[in-house]
């Protein structure tokens, strides 16, 4: 008896060992985790002062003065959060033709064409560009009022919406349209030739075309008693002197938001038919304009000097973002650019189910069949061992 149950026992444990062998222990898994796609990649950042940095501290070594790049840009910030190996070409001052195929010069320094940092191994690039074609900040510089009703500085006129807008025709809308956009007959320029150049150059890169912030608020976000806030007096350039102002009348505020929209627009269309990625700020930022309160402002204000000429100019950093503006933008980039490359996960193995196989109902059938065997052997062995009366 005790043979034939141990021969059952045996059968079944054969039957069913091979599966318990190859079913994994519950919540075994690999070693490994998440890897970021984005690390050691090359990284190209292309365009003007809005993405070089102007007005922020800490320039960049051996590179052009007159660029104004900052270890601390945007393009710079974005690199090490992701782990990019960052070639930066961005300049203050760039036009599309400098992006192109035409150096920035200025005085006797030079900066080689953008374009010239792009290759097959380019994966990711960013830019800002189009605000040097449409002359903003000559325009900008134009607008500066000596009062919240004008006149301006500059020029005899109540504010600048009359210089530009004449007989229902609007210069810089036209600009932005013509130029801008399409490019002039002079050079090669323009953003669609910008866009079709990098594509041709960085066939392999993810582009990612940056709008620029608000600069000027829209009217909803114009305080009650309005944006002017400057501290010029007189009429005499000698006087043109201040420090982080908003020397702008109403009228100019809302026209020059604008012509920041219709930039914006342009730019995201020209980027979207190139199949770029168009990152606009306009939105994001506008109650960070730099008519803002000064905790909430992304950009600084208007800083004007007078040359040894004579002339007014604006301090480098002007309307442009300051370092919390910068921290905001490439809080904004850096996501947009780490969604293009998914990390790869590795995934611990599902817990297996119990394994209801053939074998295991075979294994099950030859325990339940042998029962009756077992039974009659033990009444057998009983009958032989009882005594007779």
């Amino acid at each position: 008896m005790r043979n034939v149950l141990a021969l059952v026992l045996a059968v079944s444990v054969s039957l069913s060992l091979p599966l318990s062998v190859a079913v994994p222990a519950h919540g075994a898994s690999r070693s490994g985790g998440e890897k970021q796609s984005t690390r050691g990649l090359e990284y190209v950042a292309l365009g003007d002062s809005f993405s070089s940095g102007l007005g922020l501290p800490d320039p960049v070594s051996n590179s052009p003065s007159f660029c104004h790049r900052s270890t601390i840009n945007f393009p710079h910030r974005v690199a090490r959060t992701l782990g990019l190996t960052l070639k930066d070409a961005t300049c203050a001052g760039a036009t599309t033709s400098n992006v192109i195929s035409s150096p920035l010069k200025y005085g006797t320094g030079s900066s080689p064409p953008q374009s010239g940092s792009l290759s097959s191994r380019t994966a990711v690039v960013t830019i800002t560009i189009g605000g040097n074609d449409l002359g903003f900040v000559d325009a900008t510089k134009s607008c500066v009022a000596l009062g919240p009703e004008g006149p301006l500085l500059l020029a005899k006129a109540p504010d600048c919406r009359s210089l530009f807008v004449r007989g229902g025709s609007d210069e810089l809308s036209q600009r932005i349209d013509s130029a801008v956009v399409h490019g002039t007959d002079a050079s090669p320029n323009g953003l669609v030739k910008t866009f079709a150049t990098i594509a041709k150059k960085a066939p392999h890169a993810r582009v990612f075309v940056i709008g620029y912030p608000t600069i000027m608020p829209d009217p909803s976000h114009i305080p009650a008693g309005g944006c002017f806030d400057a501290r010029l007096s007189g009429t005499d350039l000698a006087d043109a002197h201040a420090v982080n102002i908003f020397p702008f009348t109403d009228t100019d505020t809302k026209y020059l938001n604008s012509i920041e929209q219709k930039l914006d627009a342009a730019t995201g269309t020209a980027a979207r038919a190139a199949g770029f990625t168009y990152i606009s700020l306009l939105h994001s930022t506008a109650a960070n304009s730099a008519c803002a309160p000064v905790k909430k402002r992304f950009l600084n204000g208007v800083s004007i000097d007078r040359s040894s000429s004579g002339s007014v100019v604006l301090r480098a950093g002007s309307l442009h973002p300051d370092d919390l503006g910068t921290a905001f933008l490439a809080d904004t980039v850096a996501p947009e650019i780490a969604a293009a490359f998914p990390a790869k996960t590795s995934r611990a193995p599902r817990p297996a189910a119990f394994p209801w196989s053939p074998i295991w109902i075979g294994a099950a059938g030859v325990l339940v069949l042998s029962l009756p065997l077992v039974v009659f052997l033990g009444r057998r062995r009983r009958r032989r061992t009882t005594p007779m009366p």
